[in-house]
Order: structure tokens, then C-alpha cells, then sequence
């Protein structure tokens, strides 16, 4: 398993508005779907993903969609029931 990141930024202040689609890449099975706007000062939004998956970003207002970085990290095992 590993945590998947996406930070979007509208650096431009377009106001977009965008969806994200995570699909099983062999299956096309939407596994989650989200929807974001008002990011002109950045936010990340994260997935536990295991195996292959497609990410989709869609505009949904504004003139296109951007992402401004991916980040695929491994996730930690949690011991005693505590998160570091």
C-alpha cells in the first residue's frame, strides 16, 4: 500500500474548479471521485491505493485544470494503536 498525494494550486487565481477520478487502471472501476475549487492557496488531498490506478483530472470551471504536484509516499505501519 501506498499513500498517493495530489497538491492542486491555482497560482493564477482563475478560480477553477476541477473533479479528480481514481480508477483501478486494469478494470476501469471508479474507486473515488472528488471535487475541488477555491485552491489559489493550495490543498493536497491523499488516497490509499494498493496495486495500479488511473488518476483523471477534469475541469469543471475555469479554463482548464492543473495540478501542481504528485507525490506517491509508502505507508507507515502503526503500532500500539498510535499515529505519528
Amino acid at each position: 500500500p501506498h499513500r498517493l498525494s495530489i497538491y492542486h494550486l491555482d497560482y493564477d487565481r482563475k478560480s477553477r474548479k476541477q473533479s479528480v477520478e481514481m480508477a483501478d487502471a486494469v478494470t476501469g472501476q471508479i474507486l473515488d471521485q472528488r471535487e475541488t475549487g477555491g485552491f489559489d492557496g493550495g490543498i493536497y488531498q491523499s488516497w490509499r491505493v494498493v496495486g495500479t490506478v488511473r488518476v483523471t483530472i477534469r475541469p469543471m470551471g475555469g479554463s482548464n485544470a492543473t495540478i501542481s504536484g504528485v507525490f506517491l509516499d509508502p505507508v507507515e505501519k502503526v503500532s500500539g494503536g498510535t499515529h505519528q
